[in-house]
């Protein structure tokens, strides 16, 4: 038997399948740039995040919890902008711009002094923004990012463990993304935190 809950929105798996056909379709165009402009570095960071980030997004994410579960959620992003997810997302059939409207999304764009400042004040604007919202889920791309607001790798494991904490006492599933020094080359010297799912 299938059991789904009372209200649902199900994305159809011929309407998936037809996103990730397109998605690979532009991907291979673009991959198709980089290459012919000896861009390979950029043409392998681009089809690494593109596949991951979309995998991560439909398996554990943000819209999986919405369409199934009715639980708003949160996209943290330091390197790209709402517009990118909103068209990426769109290759995939996310309408993530419909949910933010609907209330059910909110992604911020922002710089991860500024994220660890807001998590460290109880009662701060993005706690403020997780009640108001009542999110549930929350997607950080990505955690490598606050090595460039540490100064010392001390400094780092304190503000990672600050932020993760945060997220934990407000009840928040999470999913935090980190780069990949093996695909990228040593993305910093701090970072001695494992990769974190």
């Amino acid at each position: 038997y299938r059991l789904f809950p009372a209200k649902h929105f199900i994305t159809p798996k011929d309407k998936i399948g037809l996103a990730i056909e397109n998605i690979l379709k532009e991907l291979a165009e673009r991959l198709k740039i980089f290459k012919s402009q000896n861009k390979l570095l950029e043409a392998q960071r681009l089809e690494d995040r593109t596949n991951y980030d979309l995998e991560m997004m439909a398996q554990t994410g943000i819209v999986n919890g919405i369409e199934k579960f009715q639980e708003p959620g949160l996209i943290l992003t330091f390197e790209e902008f709402p517009s990118q997810y909103y068209h990426d997302a769109l290759n995939f059939g996310w309408d993530l711009k419909k949910y933010e409207e609907q209330g059910m999304l909110k992604i911020i764009f922002s710089d991860p002094s500024t994220v660890a400042t807001e998590v460290e004040e109880l009662g701060g604007g993005l706690e403020t923004l997780i009640d108001e919202m009542g999110i549930k889920r929350c997607l950080v791309d990505s955690l490598t990012h606050f090595e460039y607001a540490a100064e010392e790798s001390d400094s780092l494991r304190e503000m990672e463990y600050d932020f993760i904490t945060s997220l934990k006492r407000e009840g928040i599933t999470s999913l935090l993304l980190r780069e990949n020094s093996n695909l990228l080359g040593d993305t910093s010297s701090l970072s001695q935190a494992p990769f974190i799912a």
